[in-house]
């Protein structure tokens, strides 16, 4: 049976492309519009992905600053000074032993080295930026992005997750005191419970009956709407008793 065989050249160029169509994924998922504004390339040798790595980045975090230079073993670095203010947010929002144990985390992700060749990536967080340097560009450079990407998406995971538990929170003060402005009746929670069971108990207590369906159904507005019709049926029935007393 004939065979085909690749010389070095083309398994490098495949290596390359490989590459590059994983960092376009990367960008892909991290928010950036590859399919109507898609990032064209062909990579003729291995390295050639380079320019891919640095689209990618542009399309992920915005314009960055770098600087190409030459350091004393003659080694080509290149330094990156990358923008992610949303670490303004993220930092308001943890207290400063978690700040401290999630820099940690994210200064360990920006030091790496290609498992396969001589590239190297050292870098920290500073600030509201990312500041890296790379360490020759010949490497699988996919892995690289994926690290720088990794924090950018925790970091936004962190804030996604936190403004909600706050909002949840208020929404679970505001059911408790609204039946408080009408009843002057405490009633006892968890603050940290969902939305939905808080409101469940509300109106447990408040003997109204609602299926997990229904709850699950209404907005925090009609939640509000049926505490208040609640409350105003029991005022009735307290006024009923008082008349007929």
């Amino acid at each position: 049976m004939e065979r085909s065989f690749f010389c070095h050249e083309q398994v490098y160029q495949m290596h390359a492309s490989y590459d590059a169509l994983v960092m376009v994924k990367v960008a892909h998922d991290a928010g950036a519009d590859v399919m109507n504004n898609p990032i064209e390339f062909f990579c003729y040798e291995w390295g050639g992905q380079t320019s891919v790595f640095f689209e990618c980045l542009r399309r992920i975090f915005g314009e960055y600053q770098s600087d190409w230079e030459q350091n004393e073993y003659l080694e080509e670095e290149v330094h990156l000074n990358i923008p992610l203010p949303q670490l303004r947010d993220f930092h308001a929002l943890l207290s400063e032993e978690e700040s401290a144990r999630s820099i940690k985390k994210f200064n360990q992700l920006l030091n790496h080295s290609c498992d396969h060749f001589e590239m190297e990536m050292k870098g920290s967080v500073i600030g509201h930026s990312l500041r890296v340097t790379l360490t020759n560009m010949y490497g699988v450079q996919s892995s690289f992005l994926k690290r720088i990407v990794a924090i950018k998406n925790e970091v936004l995971a962190v804030i996604r997750e936190r403004r909600e538990r706050i909002i949840n929170n208020f929404r679970n003060i505001v059911l408790l005191k609204s039946v408080w402005d009408k009843l002057e009746e405490p009633l006892i929670a968890s603050l940290s419970d969902s939305t939905n069971d808080v409101f469940a108990n509300v109106m447990t207590s408040l003997k109204s009956n609602l299926s997990e369906e229904e709850i699950r159904s209404l907005c925090f507005e009609d939640m509000l709407e049926q505490i208040q019709e609640s409350c105003y049926q029991g005022e009735n029935k307290i006024m009923e008793k008082d008349e007929a007393a």
